[in-house]
């Protein structure tokens, strides 16, 4: 089994009390901007959502928590495994 995420850390804390540390996250004008495209293009959308996310505009739409990196990289182990296999099989 790959880990996928193993190029994905948290990195030492530097917060200052008092102070919000900003967070990596994709905006919804850039998420608005990426779900256009792939509609234009004919791309399916494949996307994680929970209860803040409206699950109408994603043709395939995975209910997890969004905001959790062990969930992220459950969800991605689970979606690459069978790839890796497959490739596998190819060679």
């Amino acid at each position: 089994m790959v880990d996928v995420c193993s190029s994905i850390t948290a990195g030492p804390s530097t917060r200052t009390p008092g102070r919000r540390s900003p967070r990596r996250k994709t905006g919804t004008s850039q998420a608005s901007v990426a779900l256009k495209e792939a509609r234009r293009l004919n791309i399916p959308i494949v996307a994680l959502v929970d209860s803040n996310a409206d699950p109408e505009v994603i043709d395939y739409p995975i209910a997890a928590n969004d905001d959790a990196i062990r969930s992220i990289r459950v969800i991605l182990q689970k979606l690459i495994d069978p790839i890796i296999v497959a490739q596998d099989e190819v060679k």
